[in-house]
């Protein structure tokens, strides 16, 4: 059986990887450390581990010749999905008996052969990447972070350690700024139904499909600030049959990150949050969509509001418990936190609300204690 394990920049091999890769060897698996560092030819990074756990009694072999398949040469290299797993598997082998393997992470090898690199993430990802082409029992990613909590402890001091998250949650969280791995990066073990333990100083988290719903409806809350609420509002909008597709199209082009997403029911207005450094860029492509609307009256000129924080609040038991969001609300309605628009995903586990920069905290406080998330108790 094949345990994959990531010792991500910044964290040493200490004692609680080396005890794990000794558990893992003494009960007769292989283990392949992907390990950060700089990948080139020579591999320091790898060679440098591998002498590490021979001095620790473990005997590794160095695969620094190890690269993912990916697109085009460069510094945000995308893995080449299937033709990845497939070159990864016949590189490394399906692994018959005890060992540990050492290989490098985030190093990429483009069509024409030349080396890339995976970015952001790339060694959770190669990790991810190589159980899932090799059918892994799990992923083990060593970082350097603190406590995975319920909301950041700097605002909810006793936010409770989050031991176990659904995929779904994770993907959640870590999309609207929570402490975790980005989702791309976790992707290829999670679509392989492939549990990820995330072990940061002294705490675990596992991440898996398994992982049931909560005591409460509401598994943690997260925000995400520096952001401006747009809103592109008119009587002709709903007269607009193509109005989605231009939206979309000027926010694509605009390469704006779009956090959350609020349309009228009536159809007359639509607004959406973007980071702050990107409303240029997207109020002078939704000028140039919507010129022509905009000439006539049809839609009247875009409203802009800066300093702006989206809160999240996640949860997988959303879907199976009436009353959550009114409960959110009334919440955040004594707490005095004013929403300024709401969004709920059609999956059920998260409702997502925009709020002045100056009411996040109080927002999260808020919604933390209403879900027993602020370690005083409260109702499930």
């Amino acid at each position: 059986m094949n345990t994959v394990h990531h010792l991500a920049a910044g964290r040493e091999p200490d004692a609680p990887l080396l005890d794990a890769l000794r558990e893992a060897h003494a009960a007769g698996a292989r283990v392949l450390l992907v390990v950060d560092g700089e990948g080139g030819a020579a591999g320091p990074a790898v060679h440098a581990i591998a002498q590490v756990l021979a001095g620790a009694g473990l005997t590794a072999k160095v695969r620094a010749e190890v690269r993912v398949e990916t697109t085009a040469g460069g510094t945000e290299a995308l893995p080449l999905h299937g033709l990845a797993e497939r070159r990864l598997l016949h590189e490394l082998g399906p692994g018959e008996g005890a060992g540990i393997d050492v290989l490098p992470g985030g190093a990429g090898r483009a069509p024409d052969g030349s080396a890339s690199s995976l970015g952001e993430g790339g060694g959770l990802l190669t990790a991810c990447l190589v159980a899932s082409a090799l059918g892994a029992r799990d992923v083990h990613h060593w970082t350097t972070g603190t406590t995975l909590r319920a909301a950041d402890p700097d605002i909810v001091p006793e936010a409770p350690a989050l031991t176990a998250l659904h995929v779904r949650e994770a993907a959640e969280l870590s999309f609207y700024g929570g402490p975790l791995p980005p989702m791309r990066a976790m992707q290829p073990a999670a679509a392989a139904d492939i549990p990820i333990v995330l072990h940061t100083r002294g705490a675990e988290t596992r991440i898996d499909h398994a992982v049931a719903p909560g005591a409460f409806p509401v598994r943690a809350v997260a925000a995400v600030r520096n952001l401006a609420l747009v809103r592109l509002e008119g009587t002709g909008l709903s007269r607009s049959p193509d109005m989605q597709a231009r939206l979309f199209a000027a926010l694509a082009a605009a390469e704006a990150d779009t956090l959350l997403i609020s349309q009228g029911s009536a159809e007359r207005s639509v607004t959406f949050a973007v980071r702050q450094d990107q409303v240029a860029a997207v109020e002078a492509g939704l000028k140039a969509a919507f010129r022509i609307d905009l000439s006539h009256g049809d839609v009247e000129d875009l409203h802009v509001r800066q300093d702006v924080a989206v809160v999240a609040a996640v949860g997988l038991g959303m879907a199976a418990s009436p009353g959550v969001a009114g409960r959110a609300f009334t919440a955040l309605g004594e707490a005095g936190a004013n929403v300024l628009a709401i969004a709920q995903g059609s999956s059920e586990v998260n409702i997502s609300l925009a709020a002045s920069h100056d009411h996040a905290d109080r927002a999260v406080r808020a919604l933390c204690a209403a879900f027993g998330l602020d370690g005083h108790g409260g109702r499930p």
